[in-house]
């Protein structure tokens, strides 16, 4: 059962925080409903609900303006109170625009034991005798919560329900209008969860905070192919807790996946490479056992349309004009890395490049710059040809850059041919010395964290499964060695997503397991030791993507975007949520 709290704000609040007040402030009325974990924690357990023993209770501020890098004035700090029901009403409130709420919930009486938290941004408050409501997302402290999304049961009784007009409808959902004589709701609940499912795409952080979506494959065009999404930018605002499309000027029919994507330091984005589609199937391997199944990746020579399917593409998004500017690489490529150099330069190295009706790993190097427009001339050559691989800045400023792994033009001198620096305009092998890391690595994220160099998974070949441990890549005098690091369990998995945490820990999450399975599970690498995360992730994924916001309301939270999800039958399916780890 719903139920309603009022917290009345004297006028005299205008004195001590808004200053003294010549004339009396207008005033209106904030509706709040909060999520569906603080209803699950507080109403569905009987031990945490309210009842006289101080259990289940809350914190709720008003700031001033949007938090990014520092916060707003307080308008409004409710202290610490107890729960009494999902929806919220602020009344005598001082109107004013682009407020951002703060909800904090806690387990017991003296708001010490916080187990989840909520924000928005861009609130407004207005005198208007018309009040709507706003959705407060909450999310679990030290687990996962998926951003809001609608229950099949409001689905169904929605689509149930007879309408003349839209006031028929928003009593099931405020969102809910009428449609030819019958309630409806949105495909999903943007804008607070993802508007467009993609799975293999990027994300980059620009210098404000937001989070940018770039690319994907976005639809099934059946027989194992998948293309990618006609909508190639969506960006997450930290600040408000909400997802937005972006419409860009200068480019038309954009679809890239399985792509770089880097951030410039003036906020620009850049997408190099990939592919407008691909074929994902899971092919049965009986040797590992009944019903395991390896993720094979092709791609066809053209897509749907008969248009060439590697892409030659260099572009950069410029979000503050919402204008795209597409270059060209030297050679069309997937499945190469891109590192931005000391001088802003971007370094692309390798890739898969088209040979018939298939493709092969390729020595091409690149180097681009992106003065006015993208701008990529030839970089020397890699030694040896390498595609699915992942690099990292050797130095602290990134002007030799470590080549890891890859699909190698050469399987039988893997040895040799694992490691390769570039610096000075040059590609020079290093041998791997005798370690842990005893074959090929693919379809793996590599870390650096300081000194420190961490490789997350990975598999050893093409086609067949996960079966690279989490390693330590250290430098010897003559070499490097992969040290495979201390943990509990054995983490096998490719196509994971990986970010580092404020703390410097490596947060590893999801990605295919070698039954071809998306798992769940997350692990934290500190200090060299792999430690299992008790929660995992609401919806099992991989070839999602990781990212730590950077500032906001819930700032050091990691954002989980998109991704593949299998089902029993071990089909894929696009991930159609977003969610959020809160430490």
């Amino acid at each position: 059962m719903k139920k309603t709290i009022s917290y009345r704000i004297l006028v005299v609040l205008c004195i001590v925080v808004l200053g003294a007040c010549s004339t009396e402030p207008k005033s209106g009325t904030m509706r709040l409903a909060l999520g569906e974990f603080a209803q699950t924690v507080c109403e569905a357990d009987a031990d945490l609900r309210y009842g006289g023993q101080g259990a289940c209770t809350l914190q709720i501020q008003v700031y001033n303006g949007p938090i990014v890098n520092s916060e707003p004035g307080t308008l409004f700090d409710s202290g610490c109170v107890s729960y009494a029901g999902e929806q919220l009403t602020l009344s005598n409130f001082p109107t004013g625009t682009d407020l951002t709420l703060r909800f904090n919930l806690y387990s017991d009486s003296e708001c010490s034991e916080l187990v989840a938290r909520g924000a928005r941004g861009g609130v407004s408050v207005s005198d208007s005798a018309s009040v709507g409501t706003w959705f407060i997302p909450t999310f679990e402290v030290e687990g996962f919560r998926k951003f809001p999304e609608f229950s099949a049961d409001l689905v169904a009784e929605v689509a149930a329900t007879s309408c003349t007009e839209d006031a028929d409808c928003t009593d099931l959902s405020p969102i809910a209008r009428c449609e030819d004589d019958v309630c409806s709701l949105p495909d999903n609940a943007y804008p607070l969860n993802l508007g467009t499912p993609r799975a293999f795409h990027a994300a980059t952080t620009l210098p404000d905070g937001r989070i940018v979506l770039t690319g994907g494959l976005g639809r099934s065009l059946g027989d194992d192919q998948w293309i990618a999404t006609d909508e190639p930018v969506e960006v997450f605002d930290p600040s408000r807790l909400v997802f937005e499309r972006t419409e860009l000027a200068g480019v038309s029919d954009l679809r890239m996946a399985m792509h770089n994507a880097v951030g410039l330091d003036d906020g620009r984005v850049v997408a190099i490479g990939g592919v407008r589609q691909a074929q994902l199937t899971l092919v049965d391997v009986p040797v590992l056992g009944e019903n395991a199944q390896v993720l094979s990746v092709n791609f066809p020579a053209t897509d749907s349309t008969q248009t060439d399917n590697l892409l030659q593409l260099a572009v950069e998004f410029d979000l503050k004009t919402n204008e795209a500017i597409a270059g060209a690489l030297t050679q069309p490529r997937v499945g190469g890395s891109s590192t931005k150099l000391d001088d802003g330069s971007i370094l692309v190295s390798g890739g898969a490049v088209g040979a018939g009706d298939g493709v092969v790993p390729s020595k091409f190097a690149d180097r681009c710059t992106f003065d006015s427009e993208p701008d990529c001339s030839a970089e020397g050559a890699l030694n040896s040809g390498r595609a699915g691989h992942c690099a990292v800045c050797r130095d602290d400023d990134c002007s030799e850059v470590l080549l890891i792994g890859g699909l190698p033009a050469d399987e039988k001198n893997f040895a040799d041919n694992l490691f390769e620096v570039y610096a000075d305009g040059d590609f020079s092998p290093v041998p791997l010395k005798a370690s842990d890391l005893e074959s090929n690595v693919l379809f793996s994220s590599c870390v650096k964290v300081g000194p420190d160099i961490f490789l997350a998974g990975g598999q050893s070949g093409r086609n067949r499964p996960p079966d690279i441990v989490p390693v330590g890549i250290g430098e010897l005098d003559d070499g490097y060695a992969g040290i495979k690091l201390g943990s509990p369990v054995t983490p096998t998995r490719a196509h994971a997503a990986t970010v580092v945490m404020d703390d410097s820990a490596v947060f590893v999450t999801g990605g295919i397991n070698n039954q071809g399975r998306a798992v769940a599970d997350c692990y934290f690498i500190r200090g060299g030791v792999v430690e299992p995360l008790t929660a995992g992730l609401q919806q099992p994924r991989f070839g999602h993507t990781a990212t730590v916001l950077e500032t906001g309301p819930l700032k050091g939270a990691v954002l989980i975007a998109g991704g593949f999800v299998s089902d029993a039958n071990g089909d894929l399916q696009l991930a159609t949520s977003a969610e959020l780890y809160v430490p």
